[in-house]
């Protein structure tokens, strides 16, 4: 994937994202560990449901995060998503704590 990537000149990087790229992690870890002495950049596309120790593993290889932070209470959380909040909210704490570039994505629902 690194070289098929660097083959193109204008392209910047290498994004993780669609249907949760943290189902991949192995994959992920192994592509962004290949492309750290590269030119290329590396972003990861999350619901931030991951685990800590994964997480500070993965750190040192994914230069930027989005994380779509679905919403701000537990219930409301829990509700639309049959997930919780709270480990959402560690892995936006450890990422923002780290060199990586951090955005936040928050999606609207109707009333």
């Amino acid at each position: 994937m690194v070289q098929i990537a660097l083959s193109d000149e204008d392209n910047l990087g290498i994004a993780f994202t669609y249907s949760e790229p943290g189902i991949a992690y192995e994959y992920m870890y192994e592509i962004s560990k290949r492309a750290l002495n590269t030119r290329l950049k590396t972003v990861m596309v999350t619901n931030g449901y991951i685990n800590k120790a994964p997480l500070l593993r993965l750190l040192p290889y994914i230069d930027a995060f989005n994380v779509d932070l679905k919403a701000f209470s537990e219930n409301f959380y829990h509700k639309m998503t049959r997930a919780r909040l709270e480990p959402v909210k560690n892995s936006i704490r450890i990422i923002a704590q780290s060199e990586s570039h951090l955005e936040l994505t928050n999606w609207s629902f109707p009333g």
